[in-house]
């Protein structure tokens, strides 16, 4: 399955260069930290950006360096005492059991969704979590930060995509002129599945 989504500058505010894309990821496992998903630059007024969202994650374990393994559900990595149950439910918000045997500081995972990182986590505890996967994508305008890499400031606009086939957020506000008003994210057109 997988959700359409369309961003679509509607401010006059020329200023406004990038808008960045993350999960929210605040719920999902203790110590992960979104990673931003999706930049969107330089997109004029009037102009639409599509994104196409798959719905099904897939799973990396990455080292200090930047190397990466990846992690499939239902099997054990004997080299990094990590392993990945199920999924527990279907659609955005499915679920997942990850279990770690050894402390791996030097590791972290990486949940991904249409092979980009949504998220990372460090493997630097022995234990086992649940994890319920995000469905809220969250909009930031001018996000500090490179494709790929963790977002610091977590704030932004969150939009929910569980059981949707199709959504539209547009960027409105910024009108030139000392009666500006704000610039916000707005929602419309959702369509159901």
């Amino acid at each position: 399955m997988q959700t359409w989504l369309t961003y679509e500058n509607g401010s006059l505010n020329p200023h406004v260069s990038r808008v960045g894309v993350f999960w929210d990821v605040s719920g999902m496992l203790p110590g992960a930290m979104p990673v931003l998903w999706a930049a969107i630059e330089r997109c004029l007024y009037g102009w639409h950006h599509p994104l196409c969202i798959g719905w099904e994650p897939a799973f990396l374990i990455r080292d200090s360096y930047g190397n990466e393994c990846p992690l499939r559900p239902g099997f054990y990595n004997p080299d990094t005492g990590t392993r990945i149950d199920g999924p527990h439910g279907h659609g955005l918000r499915s679920g997942f059991l990850l279990s770690q045997s050894v402390p791996r500081p030097d590791l972290s995972l990486c949940i991904c969704r249409d092979s980009r990182p949504i998220a990372e986590m460090p493997l630097g505890h022995a234990g086992s979590w649940a994890m319920s996967l995000p469905d809220r994508l969250k909009f930031q305008i001018d996000c500090k930060s490179e494709l790929r890499g963790r977002v610091a400031d977590t704030c932004g606009t969150s939009f929910a995509l569980s059981g949707l086939q199709a959504l539209r957020v547009q960027l409105r506000g910024g009108t030139p002129g000392p009666r500006a008003t704000p610039l916000t994210f707005v929602s419309y057109r959702a369509e159901p599945t």
